[in-house]
């Protein structure tokens, strides 16, 4: 060979090359038996030799991911090396969703029923992680398993802090065997927010309240997610700002204080609603207390309301105008004090079946209706009272939404068992990477010693082979793995 060089295997130049497939772990080296020794080849480089070190083999099913090389080595002094994948006859499995973020979580999301429920709201409550930013702007999510591709999903974050964020997106279609989406995640650079507030929640949608937000402040205070039926406080202070069932709610304290609504959440000229809210009450006295209300008419009677009732039951009442007779549905058990509970009351004038829905329990009521009269209430819809400000709730209320619509006892148990249990409906997968397929060209001037794609010499060198725009490793049937190492 040129220049006289001599090359051999040694303990001095022992090679290891691992490749992992899912669980199980396949190598070859220098030292093992005759019938797995690698391939050995030289090629003239001009005054250099390239020695080229070839092991072909199957890396396993489609589903196989995490291919990777590791080297372990005692390097002598006269070599350079490079790292080299090569891969033939394969298929990329998948495509990287947005190449503007580095990193990718799968998140599955179980269906607690049985029929697929369009456009829902799933609440997340995701972990932070030192990958993103600190104040979550660099979040994404996408209707698809990380490295599927996927379509932009609109999503919220109801708040952050350094150790997680409260977030809803928005998901098109729930089946009831679930579903995986992903988060996209580490932009490297202050990219402003992907949120997309009012989308998350459907046109069904009348209001979505968070009741997070300071009393204190501006008026209206409490922004409606959907259509800006901002909420304005009346006699409350910073103070009355507590712990909700997912985020902040609002302290009311069965005296005076409530929050007036706007007239576009009104219910009127409606024949189907849906009305709920996470609740908490501090007193039962035989007495009404309000969660919301809307009345109708000269006479300011009741055309909705969502309370406790003189039985002391969650009760849903209303009538369909001004001269009809109250009606009323009630569940069967008695609230426990100082708890939270899901509560959704649903009327249903089509199909004359309305119930109320309390922590995944729904009571169904058969009752004759008619659409809603469609006249403006008399005075502006109220949370925590009465319209004419009585019958003040006593206690927390959080996460208070109006739609035009009556949803399903899915939809409503999906929405309870998400909010109340999220570990039990709402899993993440690894954090996947993306990038390219690491073939680095070897520098005839490389540093002897050292790797072209290393600035030191190491002894152990690590290096995971990243498909581009797909998850780590992720291809078909075959790949072939090399080391190359210049001899000077």
């Amino acid at each position: 060979m040129a220049k006289g060089f001599v090359f051999a295997i040694d303990a001095l130049l022992s090679v290891l090359v691992l490749i992992a497939v899912i669980s199980s772990v396949m190598y070859f080296s220098s030292a093992s038996s005759a019938s797995n020794l690698p391939l050995l080849d030289l090629e003239r480089k001009g005054s250099d030799m390239l020695v080229l070190l070839d092991k072909t083999g199957a890396f396993g099913s489609q589903n196989s991911t995490a291919i990777g090389l590791m080297l372990n080595q005692t390097l002598a002094s006269n070599v350079a090396w490079s790292l080299d994948v090569e891969y033939y006859n394969a298929t990329i499995l998948g495509t990287w969703a947005n190449n503007s973020f580095d990193r990718c979580r799968s998140i599955v999301i179980t269906n607690a029923g049985s029929t697929a429920l369009a456009d829902f709201p799933a609440y997340v409550s995701l972990t932070y992680d030192p990958d993103m930013l600190a104040n979550y702007s660099d979040l994404r999510f996408y209707d698809s398993p990380c490295s599927d591709d996927g379509s932009l999903l609109s999503y919220e974050i109801e708040n952050y802090t350094a150790a997680s964020a409260n977030i809803w997106v928005r998901i098109p279609s729930l089946p009831a065997e679930g579903t995986t989406i992903s988060v996209y995640y580490r932009n490297n650079t202050a990219v402003s927010s992907g949120q997309n507030v009012s989308g998350v929640w459907d046109s069904n949608f009348i209001a979505a309240w968070h009741l997070n937000e300071n009393p204190s402040g501006t008026a209206p205070q409490f922004v409606d997610r959907k259509n800006g039926n901002d909420a304005t406080a009346r006699n409350m202070n910073s103070s009355d700002m507590v712990a909700g069932a997912i985020d902040g709610g609002l302290d009311f304290n069965g005296a005076n204080a409530s929050a007036e609504t706007a007239d576009g959440n009104s219910v009127r000229g409606l024949t189907r609603y849906t009305i709920s809210a996470w609740v908490n009450t501090r007193i039962i006295d035989g007495v009404k207390h309000n969660v919301y209300e809307e009345n109708v008419g000269t006479s300011q009677n009741t055309r909705m309301k969502l309370c406790i009732g003189t039985t002391n039951l969650f009760t849903l009442e209303g009538r369909d105008t001004d001269g009809d007779v109250l009606s009323t549905w009630a569940t069967s058990t008695t609230p426990t004090l100082d708890t939270w509970y899901f509560v959704a009351g649903v009327f249903d004038s089509v199909s004359d079946v309305h119930h109320l829905f309390v922590n995944g329990v729904y009571v169904n009521n058969t009752v004759t209706a008619s659409a809603i009269s469609n006249t403006l209430p008399t005075d502006p819809p109220v949370i925590g009272a009465r319209a004419v400000l009585s019958e003040f709730w006593d206690g927390t209320i959080d996460e208070l939404e109006i739609s035009n619509t009556a949803r399903s006892a899915d939809w409503l148990n999906q929405r309870y068992q998400m909010e109340s249990n999220q570990s039990g409906r709402v899993g993440f997968g690894p954090e996947r990477s993306r990038g390219t397929i690491v073939a680095f060209d070897l520098n005839q001037n490389a540093t002897l010693g050292q790797s072209d794609a290393n600035a030191t010499n190491e002894a152990a060198a690590y290096r995971e082979f990243v498909v581009e725009n797909a998850t780590t490793g992720q291809i078909d049937r075959y790949g072939r793995a090399v080391l190359r190492m210049w001899i000077r």
